[in-house]
């Protein structure tokens, strides 16, 4: 999985004016201290150390997910959008593709056209 960022490090790219790109792997509390030290940083920040004219105060996280009709064996199972990680069971792999196919990819299917029609390329 790799090594969270520190508060200190999260503070830094704040104080520089920079954007932060975490990744969610440990779970929404781990998500939401790490949002919270970007955010006390931010609302800390002189101004004195930023590194451009143009302040980035995005936070973005990288969040792999599992699609389960069951929510919280979602989250006991983890969260994964790489489908196969780590200890995630077959079961709900196999489920994720299936979720996946019947609720999350026909979300898209209108924007998919319009980018057809546009002629902007697609099958």
């Amino acid at each position: 999985m790799g090594p969270r960022p520190s508060g200190s490090g999260l503070r830094q790219a704040a104080d520089l004016g920079l954007g932060a790109l975490v990744r969610g792997f440990a779970g929404p509390e781990a998500i939401a201290g790490m949002r919270a030290a970007y955010d006390a940083a931010r609302a800390a920040r002189t101004g004195e150390r930023l590194v451009s004219t143009e302040i980035n105060d995005h936070f973005s996280v990288l969040c792999p997910t599992i699609v389960l009709d069951d929510r919280e064996r979602a989250r006991v199972v983890g969260l994964m959008c790489l489908i196969q990680m780590g200890t995630v069971p077959q079961e709900a792999c196999l489920e994720t593709i299936r979720q996946w196919g019947e609720k999350v990819i026909p979300c898209f299917a209108g924007a998919w056209r319009s980018v057809r029609v546009r002629g902007s390329g697609g099958p």
